[in-house]
């Protein structure tokens, strides 16, 4: 891949999630429809226990190790 297919797909990447963390902000649990839970939310979910913050801690290490180091 060349440079510029790699920033562009950063610049998709990073324009999804704003979108996703909008929407979930602009959500209103009164309102009819999924809510949408917030990056915040998510991520406090998924370290919950000591097992799941692990499992981040080597899914974040894995990520760094093949998609930054390279």
């Amino acid at each position: 891949m060349t440079r510029d297919v790699v920033f562009g797909l950063w610049a998709a990447a990073a324009a999804g999630l704003v979108c996703c963390e909008l929407s979930a902000r602009w959500t209103r649990p009164g309102h009819r429809g999924p809510v949408v839970a917030t990056a915040a939310e998510l991520l406090s979910r998924a370290s919950a226990s000591t097992w799941r913050l692990v499992g981040l801690f080597v899914v974040w290490m894995w990520l760094g190790w093949h998609l930054f180091a390279r």
